[in-house]
């Protein structure tokens, strides 16, 4: 009588239900990991398997999942500095992988199709990591680079990001990229003292275009990348620049040329600084490209975005820390309640 006047629901607070909700967190948890790693399909059979539920079908993962992932999202709002020391030297990595989306997110848009159109949008990946030997922490958006209309923009994401991972207060701050321009801007203008190094096979693609390019012939273009390649591996950056510069200009020269600053990897490696951007490109792939681009998927923006934040959130380990979040903020009900009315609910 005493629940039914106050209208509280003991055991429906025993068991994590908030307001209306048909699941409890245990469940939506474990959905959402699902659902983070495989398609919804899957996610809904994989439980049946693990736990004998067969009424949960891919269509009720799906809003599970993406509920989860925009109250992930909206968590990541408010940013709380790391606790622990932060590490003198921090690595970051940024790339931008393209996702197949649905006609409606990409009509008016240039792209690579054959028709001039663009069947995919760019999202935005940051890795960020200290030592060899650690697991990178990952963020990852769909939005500008820098936004006009008042939206959020990526620039946003990085600054939040930095912040969380202690980014900003490291002695030393190193970027690898591929060396597109809007990487080099962003990083510089939050963090004019990081050292920028440019991927070494990036560079060495670009390095035996260029060579193919001047020679025309396959065998003294690898024999002069050979070359080079040596030079530059071995510091004699000043040869390698000498020597393009008397090859005709071209894009691939450009390239080179432009980045000459981001080319000195034997001093990079005496510092201690990587040369490779692989563990960005190793997300890609591995974080963004096995989920959301298997075969026959298109994605909306409204599903894609609250995805794109629950698979950032189970790689970084980074639920268990909402979770405690909210258990912190909402406690259960019963935590106050005797065992009486406990076993009576």
């Amino acid at each position: 009588r005493t629940c039914a006047k106050s209208r509280s629901r003991p055991r429906r607070a025993e068991l994590g239900l908030e307001g209306s909700s048909k699941v409890t967190r245990w469940a939506e948890r474990t959905l959402g990991v699902l659902a983070s790693t495989m398609s919804f399909d899957e996610a809904a059979a994989t439980f049946e398997v693990a736990t004998g539920m067969a009424d949960v079908n891919a269509k009720q993962v799906e809003r599970v999942a993406k509920q989860l992932g925009a109250k992930v999202a909206e968590a990541s709002m408010t940013v709380t500095p790391p606790t622990q020391p932060v590490a003198p030297v921090m690595h970051m990595e940024i790339d931008g992988t393209g996702i197949p989306m649905r006609p409606e997110a990409t009509a008016g848009r240039a792209g690579k199709a054959a028709d001039g159109t663009a069947k995919t949008r760019e999202t935005k990946v940051i890795s960020t990591w200290v030592n060899e030997d650690d697991t990178p922490c990952y963020d990852a958006g769909i939005e500008p680079v820098n936004s006009l209309s008042g939206e959020p923009s990526f620039t946003e994401r990085y600054r939040r990001h930095t912040a969380r991972t202690g980014f900003d207060q490291a002695d030393r701050k190193a970027m690898i990229s591929d060396g597109a321009r809007w990487i080099e801007r962003l990083t510089l203008a939050h963090h004019p003292d990081t050292t920028c190094i440019l991927d070494i096979y990036h560079v060495c693609e670009h390095l035996y275009a260029a060579c193919f390019e001047h020679y025309g012939e396959e065998g003294p273009a690898k024999r002069k990348f050979k070359t080079l390649k040596d030079q530059l591996l071995a510091g004699q950056l000043k040869a390698v620049v000498n020597c393009l510069r008397q090859f005709s200009a071209t894009p691939t020269i450009n390239y080179l040329l432009n980045n000459e600053d981001r080319l000195d990897y034997p001093r990079f490696e005496a510092e201690g600084l990587p040369k490779s951007s692989a563990r960005v490109e190793s997300a890609c792939k591995n974080v963004i490209g096995s989920r959301f681009k298997k075969g026959g998927m298109r994605w909306s923006l409204n599903g894609l975005k609250p995805m794109l934040a629950l698979r950032c959130g189970v790689k970084n380990d980074g639920l268990a820390s909402y979770y405690e979040g909210l258990r912190k903020a909402k406690p259960l009900v019963t935590a106050t309640l005797g065992p009486p009315l406990a076993m009576a609910a």
